[in-house]
């Protein structure tokens, strides 16, 4: 049924809200709406109030597809178990929405919360503050604030930035939970999404926060890089499965993926990188140079699969304040390849770095990748495939800056032992220049660390 023009007869709980904002949502005169969240199982939209246009409550709509989803709408299980517990987390205090009613009829939902005024989806208040220092400081405290309340804390783990509110003013923000779809507990994962989203941003409150969470629970990442979310969405075209970052015209990738195969046909010696398994081409879209990069035969393994498993390991190394490039998407080709569009880094691979490089220069950059080497084993992150030519050395101010490019063999969660520092500095010292004086500096600052 259409639920939005039979409002009406839905069944609420525990009593109809004020008509006109149904009215608001239903296209009504008396008020207007903006959709602030939407994907194919829910919509949230913001209801404005005329003259003055201000937002005034939130109206969350359930519409579930797929008949699993229908079924457990039907009985109305998930969105008015959130709705319920909105009420009793707001009753006790909790940093919630006022909840005003919730209405159900078939399979879909519908539940209005009374909001501050004017209030701004977290990530967009995040994306407004984050170059200004002041403001950027206040709205950390604000969310080092909401994070250390113990109910949060303990309980709550969608705690997205897009599933928070920010109010009040720049000097002086406050943080809530949005609607009831912040609020279903799961254990053992704390605060897991925000952490993510902020650790990288260097918030010093984070860090007692972040000791075990740099590791990121597999489970989450795989679910916010590869579906509809914060992060990422998916699309199809002619061409296959797209996988893009939110944000990006999907013209861009779509752009560089057609310059690359044509490069393949027409002009392979342009490769930067051509082999059996794998191909790298440098291609410049719109006067911006980008990567792309294609497995040429990547199987139906599904998370086994390596395009699959490079392109959520470079989303970890990212969100874990790793230096990699930007994936802008992944495209599983129609015909079975697949391709992984993005940013080009200029700079100059570590091998030749190190070899241009005066001796103090040398004894810089040898302490940069021991640093990023002891970053990764801090995280319990296995790269398995340290070669010099997988390190790109950025020339800047200050201690050098090295970028991770190739993170097909990336492993999470591992048990770092002696054997892995072994690994990863054989697989540096064999793909370096075979320099006497470059392989003394480098065993020169490894050495203590080999046990």
């Amino acid at each position: 049924m259409d639920i939005r023009g039979n409002w009406h007869n839905l069944t609420w709980e525990p009593a109809p809200p004020d008509v006109a904002l149904l009215y608001a949502w239903s296209g009504g005169e008396e008020r207007c709406r903006d959709v602030v969240m939407h994907h194919r199982h829910r919509t949230r939209y913001a209801l404005r109030r005329k003259p003055d246009n201000a937002v005034e409550a939130y109206l969350e709509h359930d519409h579930p597809q797929g008949w699993c989803r229908q079924l457990a709408g039907r009985f109305g299980v998930p969105p008015v178990q959130r709705f319920r517990l909105a009420c009793a987390s707001h009753a006790a205090g909790l940093p919630t929405p006022q909840p005003l009613a919730c209405g159900r009829a078939g399979a879909e939902t519908i539940a209005l919360y009374a909001v501050p005024p004017d209030p701004v989806r977290g990530d967009v208040a995040w994306r407004r503050v984050r170059d200004v220092p002041a403001a950027r400081q206040a709205l950390l405290d604000a969310l080092e604030a909401f994070a250390s309340q113990p109910q949060v804390a303990d309980r709550f783990h969608s705690v997205q930035l897009c599933h928070l509110l920010v109010g009040g003013s720049a000097e002086a923000p406050s943080v809530q939970f949005a609607t009831g779809w912040s609020l279903m507990p799961r254990w053992g994962l704390p605060l897991a999404d925000l952490r993510l989203q902020v650790a990288r941003h260097e918030a010093p409150w984070l860090n007692p926060l972040v000791s075990g969470l740099l590791q990121y629970d597999r489970e989450m990442v795989d679910r916010a890089s590869l579906g509809n979310g914060e992060w990422a969405w998916h699309m199809r075209t002619e061409d296959g499965r797209w996988h893009l970052r939110q944000g990006i015209d999907p013209l861009l990738p779509e752009a560089a993926v057609r310059m690359h195969r044509n490069l393949v046909r027409n002009a392979p010696d342009e490769l930067v990188k051509n082999d059996r398994k794998r191909r790298v081409s440098k291609v410049a879209v719109a006067g911006t140079y980008y990567a792309v990069k294609e497995f040429t035969a990547p199987g139906p393994w599904g998370p086994f699969a390596p395009d699959r498993r490079s392109y959520v390991a470079n989303w970890r190394l990212e969100l874990s304040g790793f230096d990699v490039p930007r994936y802008l998407g992944w495209l599983r080709h129609r015909e079975g390849q697949g391709y992984l569009v993005m940013e080009w880094i200029d700079g100059t691979l570590l091998g030749k770095a190190l070899e241009a490089a005066p001796p103090e220069g040398r004894a810089a950059l040898a302490q940069a990748t021991l640093a990023l080497f002891q970053a990764l084993y801090a995280r319990d992150i296995a790269h398995q495939d340290m070669k010099a030519q997988n390190i790109i050395v950025e020339a800047k101010a200050g201690a050098p800056r090295l970028w991770l490019i190739d993170n097909d063999a990336v492993r999470f969660g591992q048990r770092i032992t002696q054997a892995h520092w072994r690994r990863n500095v054989r697989q540096l010292r064999e793909t370096m220049p075979q320099d006497a004086a470059l392989l003394q500096a480098l065993d020169a600052v490894f050495a203590p660390f080999m046990g």
